[in-house]
């Protein structure tokens, strides 16, 4: 509630995020991050790092207590975006630049699950027994279209911190090949490198808008546009650009966790 106060929306939606996140930050870690539900060694004993902050439930609870108070109102139109689980501030800046809303800078594709369990089969075993396993796509995005069917994308973000050595690209290529067969579900993969050039991340948004059957969302007339239809799209335009900046690319905004 009180970054609600201070902070423009898109930043306490951001917050949010990590304050209902599944890592903290830690230098010594490789990435500069760690699991909350990871396993450590500590005496020769597997132990649980530690648990979330708190989740979106919570915050929402408590604002039920804090009517009234300052920042408690804007607190509650951020927390609509928040979602619990994230695994990394960029699956997070992830989820929030795809989701918002266009008139905050984001991409209008609904903010989705993170880190949400699929169950996917696998074939049959010797004995001729279904066979399944769970794979937890970063971020899913389901929206049902126009004709009723609906259609789910999963996004995983391959940082290059984990996703660089040779198992780890095996794991991948393995993971895209065991959802590609789910009818309905579309898996798309993102890089370091593609989601800090603006132009490529414009296109990876348009390609999961189009496997996720939303209808084009540039409303300015492709014949005979006015020229305040141009200044509309260009003020769009602009904010998703500042909103890339800030929370994709490594900002002073950013540096701030």
């Amino acid at each position: 509630m009180q970054l609600a106060q201070r902070r423009p929306l898109e930043e306490a939606v951001y917050f949010g995020f990590a304050l209902c996140s599944l890592y903290r930050i830690d230098p010594t870690a490789l990435g500069g991050l760690r699991q909350r539900d990871e396993h450590l060694p500590s005496n020769s004993k597997c132990v649980i790092a530690d648990n979330p902050l708190t989740t979106v439930k919570r915050i929402e609870n408590f604002l039920d207590t804090a009517k009234g108070n300052l920042g408690c109102k804007k607190a509650r139109s951020a927390l609509k975006f928040v979602r619990d689980g994230s695994r990394s501030p960029m699956e997070s800046a992830l989820a929030i630049t795809l989701g918002l809303p266009r008139i905050r800078g984001g991409f209008g594709l609904g903010v989705g699950q993170m880190n949400h369990a699929v169950r996917i089969f696998n074939g049959t075993d010797w004995a001729g027994e279904r066979r399944y396993v769970t794979r937890y796509p970063d971020i899913s995005i389901a929206h049902t279209d126009s004709s009723g069917r609906k259609n789910t994308v999963g996004i995983d973000y391959d940082g290059h911190a984990f996703h660089s050595t040779a198992s780890a690209l095996a794991r991948d290529a393995r993971r895209r090949n065991e959802i590609a067969p789910i009818r309905g579900f579309t898996h798309l993969s993102i890089n370091a490198q593609e989601a800090t050039d603006f132009i490529a991340f414009c296109r990876f948004a348009d390609q999961a808008r189009r496997a996720l059957g939303i209808r084009s969302l540039d409303r300015c007339p492709r014949n005979n546009p006015t020229v305040a239809d141009l200044e509309k799209r260009d003020a769009i335009e602009r904010k998703q650009l500042d909103l890339w900046r800030k929370l994709i690319c490594q900002s002073d905004f950013r540096r701030i966790e």
